[in-house]
């Protein structure tokens, strides 16, 4: 059995479907951890992530399976699974025999630990879509978050489209990665020292907002009403971390 290491990202994951599938998808597995649990008598590869690989694997899936099928693939590969590369290997194998029925395909194990991969990821955006806040650093906005998923393209993305004036960078402070977008044009990543940004220090400005708002919050709380339990509900604390 030959094992291919990847780097876990998206393209990563994607590549070492295309090497297995090259060596023989039958008795080749993904692994997304190579310090994790070895394998007993299995040969490990390591894969280095190739960007035309990864695309030829992209348009298959779109073409020959579905797009939801790749949306779905997609995500499993931002989840926080340490499973998801074998999984989304299974699900594309699969899914290159039935077509777009895989989708519909629940009893499959594979097919609906994909599934699951997808919605937790898409449920942790969902709450950071909300939930992030940036603040004004000199000519740009800074935004941090520790997500569990890799959520950093996808929300550079979708403020993108609202920010599109703004220039921000949007940290995921446990990767040590960045989405840098200057105003009116597109993001780019980067690697960043997470260290340096856990304790900022806030603008005189900043510290007036923060300020305000909290006398905002303690002057329209009815302490009758008060309920941390429905509070936590609402935003687990895991949220509140870089918020006022």
């Amino acid at each position: 059995m030959v094992i291919c290491c990847c780097d876990g990202s998206v393209d990563g994951i994607l590549t070492a479907v295309f090497e297995a599938w090259s060596i023989d998808i039958k008795t080749s597995e993904i692994s997304v951890n190579r310090h994790g649990n070895m394998v007993m008598f299995a040969e490990y590869r390591d894969v280095a992530t190739d960007y035309g690989k990864a695309a030829r694997v992209a348009s298959a899936i779109i073409n020959k399976i579905s797009p939801e099928a790749y949306e779905l693939v997609y995500y499993a590969c931002l989840s926080c699974d340490e499973e998801r590369g074998n999984a989304i290997l299974q699900f594309v194998r699969k899914g290159m025999r039935m077509g777009a029925a895989v989708v519909d395909d629940l009893q499959d194990s594979n097919v609906m630990k994909v599934f699951e991969m997808k919605r937790n990821a898409v449920r942790e955006m969902e709450h950071y879509r909300g939930f992030l806040r940036f603040v004004q650093q000199g000519d740009y906005l800074l935004a941090r978050f520790e997500p569990r998923n890799d959520l950093i393209v996808p929300l550079a993305d979708f403020f993108g489209d609202r920010l599109m004036q703004e220039n921000y960078a949007i940290v995921d402070m446990a990767r040590g990665k960045a989405a840098v977008h200057r105003a009116y044009e597109p993001f780019y990543l980067c690697d960043v020292d997470a260290e340096l940004l856990r304790n900022i220090e806030y603008e005189d400005e900043e510290k007036v907002i923060n300020g305000l708002w909290k006398t905002f919050e303690s002057t329209i709380g009815i302490e009758a009403r008060y309920n941390p339990e429905l509070q936590r509900q609402n935003m687990p604390l895991r949220f509140r971390k870089y918020m006022n």
